[in-house]
């Protein structure tokens, strides 16, 4: 085959959520797009689990010799998840 393939400018952001906060980590991805926009990105890429706001230093006590308190981290992270049935049963 022998066409012309178009070409997409694409975004990689590197940046962390605000933990245990959606409404600012969605004000966070609407202004890394923009700015990203403004430079020319058709597409916008963000980590893996960027809106769920996974703390990946917490491991909610599933690790062997945890020293945090058992399930503190769990009920914030919870909340601040996209998904609307795991934040009605949390009734955050």
């Amino acid at each position: 085959m022998n066409r012309k393939q178009e070409s997409v400018k694409v975004a990689a952001v590197q940046a962390a959520p605000v933990a245990f906060d959606l409404v600012a980590s969605l004000k966070k991805v609407e202004t890394l797009t923009a700015e990203a926009a403004a430079q020319g990105a058709e597409l916008v890429a963000f980590p893996e689990a960027f809106l769920s706001a996974y703390p990946w230093r917490y491991a909610f006590d599933a690790t062997i010799g945890a020293r945090e308190a058992r399930g503190v981290f769990v009920g914030d992270w919870c909340c601040s998840c996209l998904d609307q049935e795991i934040r009605s049963r949390r009734k955050c």
